[in-house]
């Protein structure tokens, strides 16, 4: 599987989307995403419970 830099993810989304975005800006938006993913698997006691299993765990007063 090849991995992607940043700046063939901004390239790759410019052509898509038919407008420029910059490396920069598809690095805050990848930083902002996985914050809220984390904050919405944090309260998914299902989740919760397979970090507690595999020995990770979640801490569930995350900030938001």
């Amino acid at each position: 599987m090849k991995e992607w830099t940043w700046k063939e993810i901004a390239h790759r989304i410019s052509i898509i989307e038919g407008k420029p975005i910059s490396r920069s800006r598809c690095q805050w938006v990848a930083k902002r995403a996985l914050k809220k993913l984390h904050e919405a698997l944090a309260d998914d006691l299902v989740i919760q419970s397979w970090l507690e299993d595999v020995g990770i765990g979640v801490d569930s007063d995350h900030e938001k």
